[in-house]
């Protein structure tokens, strides 16, 4: 039986080329709202009533895991609430989204951009 020897670079190499790669995945930026934020904001937001939380949890869920993958996360302020469906119809085309898919993500960015303001500092 023949033992193989690999020196202790390649494998620190290895475990830092994984690490940036885990690093780098998507995840929202700390100043995106849980559903259950948006549907409770926090003192100086406004809720709004009847929100889906189970859609918004998917809204969330989608524009971490799917936009994340072409550009960096938006502010949900970017756009208001009234611009996010323009911009949202483009995008979800190019992200092959399905219909429910891009809904709960409308939902999802109208509710934050109306409702969350970033913290400040």
């Amino acid at each position: 039986m023949r033992t193989v020897v690999i020196p202790f670079a390649v494998v620190l190499g290895a475990l830092s080329v994984a690490a940036v790669l885990v690093a780098c995945g998507p995840s929202l930026p700390p100043y995106m709202p849980t559903a259950e934020e948006l549907v409770a904001p926090a003192e100086g937001g406004q809720a709004q009533a009847g929100l889906d939380v189970a859609a918004l949890k998917h809204g969330r869920n989608i524009l971490e895991n799917r936009c994340g993958q072409c550009h960096k996360h938006p502010w949900p302020n970017k756009h208001t609430a009234e611009a996010w469906p323009r911009t949202i119809a483009r995008m979800s085309i190019k992200a092959r989204l399905y219909p429910e898919e891009t809904r709960d993500l409308q939902l999802y960015l109208q509710t934050a951009a109306n409702a969350y303001k970033p913290p400040e500092g």
